[in-house]
């Protein structure tokens, strides 16, 4: 009798064996790092801005305006940041405790499981006074070779293929473009948005969706994130969906809808 042999995957083989157990299409993909944005939109009073591009490039796109990955070291992975664990360990998250931070995933399988079954992904986190000092070398190399005036357009970035990290550093938002876009057509160039915080880049890998790589806007989605924070919280947040802005309009209101509460 053959003996059952007992096997053990690391990431990214752990989800690429059976991304079925995580996320079922590419546009799933999407909407985990979209959910991502609107947690810290409901998190953080100051994110109010959120940009997302189904062809940027090439590329998906999504970007906040909130507080930024944390890019200091993790407690947990010594020698990684934590916005790097965030993408590359399951079950990895700031929501698990409360925290004045920014928020990462509820459950720590969402962004990861993206960065797995994608061909390209990159997260890039921007560097501020705040955080310059915390992170790898290469964030406080690129911090102190900058004057004041030319500190607002640095990020720290993770670059994965397949799931396997092969870059990581620190650079200005104009040569993290010229890295990323080197072989993009200059007649549809289009740059990365700038005045963001978090900004995430990914191609579904074709080894996992074949054709169906195409992803699309979760428009029913989005519209009702922001009717939520329109009605309930009272806060305007922009949404700049394929350069659209959206609205929270299309809502069909129910036929008895509450107008005031009386109290008895």
């Amino acid at each position: 009798m053959n003996e059952e042999v007992i096997r053990v995957l690391d990431f990214p083989e752990n989800v690429r064996a059976k991304w079925g157990m995580y996320i079922d299409s590419a546009n799933s993909c999407l909407r985990e790092i979209l959910d991502n944005a609107t947690d810290e939109s409901f998190s953080c009073k100051s994110c109010d801005n959120i940009v997302i591009d189904t062809n940027l490039n090439g590329y998906n796109l999504v970007a906040d305006n909130g507080r930024g990955i944390p890019i200091g070291m993790s407690i947990d992975r010594p020698g990684q940041t934590q916005a790097d664990v965030s993408i590359s360990v399951l079950h990895s998250g700031s929501k698990f405790v409360s925290s004045g931070t920014a928020t990462v995933g509820t459950h720590g399988v969402g962004s990861a499981c993206a960065n797995a079954l994608s061909e390209r992904y990159i997260l890039m986190s921007k560097i501020t006074k705040d955080n310059w000092d915390k992170s790898i070398q290469a964030v406080a190399d690129l911090w102190n070779s900058k004057g004041p005036r030319s500190r607002g357009n640095l990020y720290y970035y993770v670059e994965y293929r397949g799931g396997y990290k092969v870059s990581e550093g620190a650079s200005g938002l104009p040569e993290l473009e010229a890295y990323l876009f080197k072989d993009v057509d200059p007649k549809g160039y289009r740059s990365i948005p700038e005045g963001y915080s978090t900004i995430v880049l990914f191609k579904p890998d074709p080894a996992i969706w074949g054709k169906s790589c195409k992803t699309e806007l979760p428009l029913q989605n989005i519209r009702n994130f922001l009717l939520i924070q329109e009605k309930f919280y009272q806060r305007k947040v922009t949404v700049i969906a394929n350069g659209e802005v959206l609205t929270g309009s299309g809502f069909v209101p129910y036929q008895y809808e509450i107008l005031r509460t009386i109290v008895p």
